[in-house]
């Protein structure tokens, strides 16, 4: 086998090579963490819109069945007095007739 011999010079510079490698990556590693970060961030707010809007649309969809049911509950009110109109109005040509 050969004979190898590593020079202290030759192991500071490999140090020095490994330090501003891990710092680079350390780097790279800090700005994909704080884009990840922001990337959360903005579903977050995209989900709570979604969110929002299936709620008002589901809203909607309880308002307008709400809007439907009032207007049929209006119909069968206002048929109370034009029956009753009715009613009042046969009762006076019947007594009408009735008394001459």
């Amino acid at each position: 086998m050969p004979n190898v011999e590593i020079t202290p010079q030759q192991m500071y510079d490999l140090l020095l090579k490994v330090d501003r490698t891990v710092t680079q990556m350390a780097s790279a590693q800090e700005s994909q963490a704080k884009q990840l970060s922001d990337h959360e961030e903005r579903l977050r707010v995209i989900e709570a819109e979604e969110d929002f809007g299936r709620r008002f649309g589901d809203l909607e969809t309880d308002i307008k069945a709400l809007r439907e049911q009032v207007s049929e509950l209006q119909r069968k009110v206002w048929a109370i007095p034009g029956a009753a109109t009715a009613i009042a109005a046969g009762a006076l040509v019947f007594t009408l007739i009735r008394t001459y």
